[in-house]
């Protein structure tokens, strides 16, 4: 055996063929994958994108069978030129593996020994409470297959999943209930993030606040004769009487729901072999059933992996580096003792300044981490809200509080637009037109020019144009009143960037949509 920062190499002795096999350093499985058919008896596995960037030191490489576990190689190896142990963790120390979504996350595995003793609580009670309402609630996904496949929760796995099967049919009464079980899990003390109108996601905290671990739960229904369970599942493999009533499973000493026939669920997910492991796995979504699932039921969640994680392990407040000037520009506008909204607070850092300067101020951001950072900082009992860009109802309602108070919201927008997709821009747009009220202005930066660190999954590194900026705005009722351009550091190098003020148009809809229809004429 031989590795490298560009793949690992094997023999043919080594490994056969199409072998299911655990890749792990210094004991820690950090990768699963299945085997490439060897050429002139040498087996070559290219790392994943995600490992080979973490690739760097020296560790114990072992290659073991994924079902026996039994080693088949072991080899100390160095990448690159350090002499310190290779760590693949997080901020908090914690081993990563590669998921199920082909990029690296805490699992199972790699955490201590009583996370999953804490998942499984936390499930149990989940279960007993939504039975009580009566929800034919039931285990699904990853975790019904390691218990039945194994008796034991998926090592790699990073969660619990839960469906119940509802009795609607109809799209529209699917989305209805599934706001009215948010609504009662709220109340009941629950902090859900949505992730679509038919898949809820339950995070728990440790002592620190932090997040310790998540349960999945997904609506199941039948339509035109087919069982659904968004977001991948659609087909006729699976009957009600395979559903329901619900049997139980034992879960590490702890019963739980689940459906009637598990082995007709996982052939149903999975495939007939789903009882062989493979690490390769992934759910095949026809195009149909994906288009079909997010014109339903929407997708909100887009880029919030990427928020937890970037904010994991932090606990300095330090503000995005467009915040500064844009502070200082709302505190030239706004009138004493005004009321703010800071949109995308990440760690609070600049709320914190309005509030020194005596304004009243609400934070919202959709990361339960930065919001973490910003309550560990905060000395004047801010006003925490969780709120998703993606969701505009999420965004109207809270549109629809600040009007309630009677008095006028100025915005701060610090380094948010850029890393926002058409679509949630036009949702924050919204609110920000609902919002803007007499003297009321928003204060947002953004940086306007592309970056030569370009990644798709980091919205840092994405930008956004002024003249974007403006058409948009014209779309949505809003108008630029004044813009600063400049250039900064960031933590991706030096930058350009705007501050722009941005209040509520003056114009009337004619005008708007004359101005829309003579720019159209001229791009075209």
């Amino acid at each position: 055996m031989k590795a490298n920062r560009r793949r690992l190499l094997l023999t043919a002795t080594e490994v056969g063929g199409s072998q299911p096999i655990d890749i792990r350093f210094d004991g820690h499985r950090v990768w699963s994958t299945v085997t490439p058919d060897p050429i002139d008896g040498v087996i070559s596995i290219p790392w994943p994108d995600a490992l080979r960037a973490r690739l760097w030191g020296v560790s114990e490489l072992s290659v073991h069978d994924t079902v026996g576990g039994e080693p088949l190689a072991v080899r100390i190896v160095r990448f690159g030129t350090s002499s310190k142990r290779l760590q693949i963790t997080d901020k908090r120390g914690t081993w990563l593996a590669m998921t199920k979504w082909d990029r690296l996350g805490p699992v199972l595995e790699g955490n201590d020994d009583d996370v999953a003793a804490r998942l499984i609580a936390s499930a149990a009670r989940l279960a007993g409470l939504m039975q009580e309402w009566g929800y034919p609630i039931y285990l699904v996904g990853g975790t019904l297959l390691g218990m039945v496949r194994g008796g034991a929760l998926l090592p790699h796995d990073d969660d619990l999943d839960f469906a119940y099967l509802s009795d609607q049919s109809d799209p529209a009464e699917i989305v209805r209930e599934s706001f009215e079980l948010e609504r009662r899990l709220t109340d009941a003390g629950y902090a859900v993030a949505r992730h679509s109108h038919a898949h809820l996601e339950l995070a728990f905290f440790d002592e620190h606040q932090q997040l310790d671990h998540y349960i999945d739960v997904f609506t199941g229904f039948f339509h035109e004769g087919q069982y659904c369970q968004p977001f991948a599942l659609r087909s006729d493999a699976v009957t009600r009487e395979d559903l329901v009533p619900t049997s139980e499973i034992e879960v590490n000493g702890v019963l739980l729901p689940a459906p009637a026939n598990p082995e007709a669920w996982l052939a149903y997910a999975y495939g007939p072999g789903w009882r062989v492991p493979d690490p390769t796995f992934v759910f095949d979504v026809a195009s149909g059933t994906k288009h079909r699932f997010e014109s339903w039921f929407g997708v909100f969640n887009r880029g919030r992996f990427f928020w937890e994680k970037h904010w994991q392990g932090k606990d300095l407040a330090t503000g995005s580096p467009g915040g500064a000037g844009a502070v200082r520009r709302l505190l030239e506008i706004m009138p004493p003792d005004s009321d703010v909204l800071d949109l995308g607070c990440g760690d609070g850092r600049w709320a914190q300044e309005l509030q020194d300067a005596g304004h009243h101020v609400v934070c919202a951001d959709y990361s339960f981490e930065a919001l973490r950072v910003a309550r560990l900082n905060d000395d004047r009992d801010t006003t925490l809200w969780r709120i998703n860009a993606n969701d505009r109802t999420a965004l109207l309602e809270l549109g629809a509080n600040l009007l309630d108070t009677g008095r006028p919201w100025y915005v701060l927008c610090s380094d948010v637009l850029h890393g926002l997709t058409l679509a949630n821009r036009e949702n924050v747009y919204l609110m920000l037109r609902m919002v803007l009220r007499g003297p009321a202005r928003a204060v947002v930066t953004f940086d306007t020019h592309p970056t030569v660190q370009y990644v798709r999954s980091d919205p840092r590194t994405w930008h956004y144009s002024l003249r974007q900026l403006r058409e948009e705005l014209t779309e949505d009722g809003l108008e630029v009143e004044e813009v600063h351009r400049g250039v900064r550091r960031t933590e991706l190098g030096w930058r350009r960037y705007a501050r722009v003020v941005i209040r509520r148009s003056t114009r009337a809809p004619s005008e708007r949509r004359a101005w829309i229809h003579e720019r159209d004429e001229n791009v075209a």
